[in-house]
């Protein structure tokens, strides 16, 4: 007899950062407010520069740096974001 071979989950901690930025967008002039929030896991694929697995303090100091990249891009609404058109070989803008 056959025994079935049982698949295991394993859970991974997960940090969030959430941020909100308001002004007027460089396209349309129109003042507007974006919100993104960013993420990553506690995991031991989640590695630094030395291959050692991030520890909690790294992977938030991660996300705050991505937070400040977000923040220093120019102020674009949605709705310009969406007909903006994209270099070629492109195929979705990051919001």
């Amino acid at each position: 007899m056959r025994t079935r071979q049982r698949t295991s989950t394993i859970h991974f901690e997960q940090l969030q950062r959430w941020t909100t930025r308001s002004g007027r967008c460089t396209n349309c002039q129109k003042h507007r407010k974006r919100s993104t929030r960013i993420w990553a896991t506690l995991n031991p694929f989640n590695v630094n520069s030395r291959g050692v697995p991030k520890s909690r303090e790294e992977v938030i100091a991660d996300l705050d740096r991505q937070l400040k990249e977000w923040h220093a891009k120019p102020f674009v609404c949605a709705t310009c974001e969406q007909s903006i058109p994209l270099p070629c070989g492109v195929e979705s803008a990051e919001v």
